[in-house]
């Protein structure tokens, strides 16, 4: 199988423009120890006309790892530095497919960038375009075995010296409730105020420290011991 039936190169621009439909297509690079795992993937996604399928993980927005068992170290690295060099000045968000992580790499993915874990064996070509499309966007995808495991390490760790010690009452109330699973419009009403006040707050702490989704807000929040 030659390059070109595996990957096309996208258009120059690659990730969505503010004011850009969410519809528009999504630039996936895929990586795999396993080459037959890999042209799988290529494979079925590349039939879809919302994503287009890219050799450069620099000019991806979202990257896709497929494992044939389990996430571990080896994992991480083929993750770590993905998008250097992208002219969008941030590393894609990640997509993995795996059946189980080793212990301890769960959260290292989530460092590395990992929105989304999709089982292998629910991997169907739709369940993980869906993964593909809703990383672009920012929305994390755990199933719910690895968020619980990811939220009790996370609340075992000790922050670190460097690490922030502060942030507003509403924000801390918000990401309280939001790690334990509850949905926007939950949360606005345990606390009382209106939908758009708990985005605010949620928007306003990812904001001040560069964070890009509610896991990785969580998480940091989690690790800093905020909550």
């Amino acid at each position: 199988m030659t390059p070109a039936a595996t990957c096309r190169r996208p258009p120059a621009r690659s990730g969505r423009a503010v004011g850009e439909p969410a519809g528009a297509a999504v630039t996936v690079a895929v990586r795999a120890a396993d080459a037959l795992l890999r042209a799988g993937a290529v494979a079925v996604l590349g039939r879809r006309r919302d994503i287009a399928v890219s050799c450069r993980a620099e000019d991806a927005d979202v990257l896709l790892l497929v494992e044939e068992e389990v996430f571990d170290e080896r994992s991480v690295g083929l993750l770590r530095g993905a998008g250097v060099g992208s002219a969008r000045g941030a590393e894609p968000r990640c997509v993995v497919v795996a059946d189980d992580f080793r212990d301890g790499e769960l959260e290292r993915a989530v460092d590395a960038g990992v929105v989304a874990v999709v089982p292998l064996r629910e991997a169907t070509g739709d369940r993980v375009a869906a993964a593909v499309l809703a990383a672009r966007d920012g929305v994390a995808d755990l199933p719910p075995r690895l968020q619980g495991l990811l939220l009790e390490r996370l609340r075992r760790r000790e922050p670190g010296p460097d690490e922030p010690t502060g942030v507003a009452d509403r924000e801390r109330r918000v990401l309280r409730l939001i790690s334990e699973g509850l949905d926007t419009g939950e949360v606005a009403g345990a606390l009382g105020c209106s939908e758009r006040t708990v985005k605010y707050a949620l928007q306003a702490f990812m904001a001040r420290h560069g964070l890009t989704t509610r896991v990785h807000a969580v998480a940091f929040a989690l690790r800093a011991g905020l909550i």
